[in-house]
């Protein structure tokens, strides 16, 4: 029985009315089955990854900065994920061999990888669930058409979908969307189109259906990694790049131009 057709039933039944605490996951529960898995990973461009023969003191470094448990580990090319490294299972290597183990001398081999769990970019959330919980883990290693690296999904992120956001001790709350006058908004370039049409009541129109951040409008509209400090126009809004990572667009100035009648504006 699907999580969905469980509450159904408990509602038709002759059972006192859900507390809205139930109600608000049952709302969550019906979005939970329409998604799939591209609707929720984080993408490849965001997901931290390792890869064979990196030295374990850089890898540890990077795990220590950004305090996650698991990472893709891949060889000779990015689309070529091999396995799973655990934080715990490194800190075992570490245990075991004590004082022997040189961290700059050691390297991360395909010895100390778990099997990777591959799902296709179509895979419903919901089947996703389940497999997490049959096969007791906690990563997925999103692929796209072509068997490339798309992303990954970790059961934080479906539960996530369910309950929302789950903050803990490595989380930093950031906001997305910080006003500095009425024209002028500064964006992390992963929010969401939505996100940025209730906040400024804006209309996104059919950039919205292959599209789903900010960040992603720019590299659709100019087709090119854009500079620091340049600026794009698109309808009424002029975007100006002001942090980048990379070829990565961290952080966007958006400014509010006067509208022309063809412009889209709620």
């Amino acid at each position: 029985m699907s999580l969905k057709s469980f509450f159904k039933k408990n509602k038709k039944n002759d059972t006192p009315p859900l507390s809205p605490f139930l109600n608000h996951i049952l709302l969550r529960i019906n979005k939970l089955v329409e998604k799939v898995a591209s609707d929720i990973m984080i993408p490849r461009v965001d997901a931290v990854t390792l890869h064979i023969g990196q030295p374990l003191e850089e890898s540890l470094e990077i795990i220590r900065k950004n305090g996650h448990s698991r990472f893709p580990v891949w060889k000779d090319k990015l689309d070529n994920i091999v396995g799973i490294l655990y934080l715990k299972d490194i800190l075992y290597q570490i245990q075991k061999k004590d004082e022997k183990l040189v961290l700059s001398e050691e390297k991360i081999t395909q010895s100390m990888l778990r099997e990777s769990f591959f799902i296709p970019e179509s895979k419903k959330v919901e089947s996703l669930l389940k497999e997490f919980q049959a096969k007791k883990i906690h990563m997925a290693v999103v692929i796209d058409e072509y068997g490339g690296f798309s992303g990954i999904v970790t059961l934080e992120d479906v539960l996530e979908v369910i309950i929302g956001d789950i903050q803990d001790e490595y989380d930093f709350e950031e906001v997305s969307i910080k006003k500095i006058n009425e024209e002028l908004y500064e964006v992390d370039a992963r929010t969401s189109l939505e996100e940025l049409e209730e906040t400024l009541a804006i209309d996104f129109g059919e950039y919205k259906e292959e599209i789903d951040t900010i960040g992603g409008l720019i590299y659709n509209k100019i087709e090119r990694v854009p500079k620091i400090g340049e600026e794009i126009k698109i309808d009424h809004i002029v975007y100006q790049v002001i942090k980048k990572e990379g070829n990565k667009i961290l952080t966007l100035k958006l400014k509010l131009m006067p509208l022309n009648n063809d412009d889209h504006r709620e």
